[in-house]
């Protein structure tokens, strides 16, 4: 099997996510011959070992074209990348042409409104650029995988009777006005730490997820930007974790899954009466049918990444 780095070009959770915690399980799952790397070593090597090279989340420009390689961008849920984005399609046309680079990312196609951290004057221009790509190039879809240490819990939670909300995501919001519906429609719910913390070996609990689902007996996935294109981790993480989650329906993702028909929600007042009915075992038996659902997509990630792996590998 070709062997398999990922790149990291700058320092995010998303390279813990999609690069060192990946790297790790197809490791360990399906025997993939991986490793991780910087941009800044990579670039330095005069020559490249013959690989498949991942970059998550920022392409490292430098290595591309090395004789031997392939190269896969993982942009993730990076739509705010996407200023320059079509200069970067230019650049590497010949490439592209060739087969030597590929992309794929959570969401192929960006349906909803762009964050508001791009220029409005891009906006149609990055939108453009990534569904024209989309239309004409290979794109792969691969989840995230429930990638921390508390989504492996076996037992299940302690008696639901103590009614406590858990917000997951909030920290990421751009949008003031659904901040501010969050602390309308849940004021006592309890929030991620938003302190990274030092990460030990094999935990990427940097921001405090497995101590919220030990304090909450419900998760609450909301509605946290004008991005409808949100990637579902945020709502399977607690479903792995043993806990039942309530997602805002404006999500896309949200329709995917089909057992969180009876988890999604478009205002408080259903919100309230799901958490009323989790609490009250009235949603049990769906539960376990979610649980089931997420953890066998969730098994199915690494056969993925290897099947991509062998898609871009160079024919012999």
């Amino acid at each position: 099997m070709t062997h398999v780095t990922f790149v990291q070009t700058s320092v995010s959770s998303s390279f813990s996510h999609r690069g060192e915690h990946v790297a790790r399980v197809l490791r360990d799952t399906v025997a993939m011959n991986t490793s991780i790397a910087s941009c800044s070593a990579l670039t330095r090597l005069g020559a490249l070992q013959p690989a498949v090279y991942i970059h998550v989340k920022h392409p490292c420009l430098a290595i591309l074209g090395r004789p031997g390689t392939r190269h896969v961008l993982d942009v993730v849920d990076g739509a705010e990348h996407l200023q320059g984005f079509d200069g970067l399609i230019a650049s590497t046309q010949a490439q592209i042409d060739e087969g030597r680079l590929w992309r794929f990312h959570l969401r192929c196609k960006v349906r909803g409104a762009l964050p508001k951290s791009i220029d409005p004057r891009n906006v149609s221009v990055a939108r453009a650029a990534q569904n024209s790509f989309c239309a004409t190039h290979p794109c792969a879809v691969i989840p995230h995988m429930a990638n921390l240490p508390c989504t492996t819990m076996a037992d299940p939670p302690s008696p639901r009777v103590h009614g406590v909300f858990g917000l997951v995501g909030a920290s990421g919001d751009t949008c003031s006005d659904t901040r501010a519906e969050r602390a309308r429609a849940f004021p006592d719910a309890l929030r991620q730490s938003q302190r990274r913390t030092p990460e030990a070996p094999g935990n990427v609990d940097m921001y405090g997820f497995c101590h919220l689902m030990d304090q909450i007996d419900v998760a609450i996935v909301w509605k946290m930007s004008n991005d409808r294109d949100k990637p579902c981790e945020r709502f399977e993480l607690p479903v792995m974790a043993n806990r039942p989650a309530i997602i805002h329906s404006f999500y896309e993702c949200a329709r995917e899954i089909e057992g969180a028909e009876p988890f999604r929600c478009n205002d408080t007042a259903c919100a309230l009466r799901t958490a009323e009915a989790i609490r009250n075992g009235a949603l049990d038996a769906a539960f376990g049918r979610l649980r089931v659902e997420v953890e066998l997509k969730n098994a199915q990630i690494p056969a993925m990444y290897r099947e991509l792996v062998s898609r871009v590998s160079p024919r012999r």
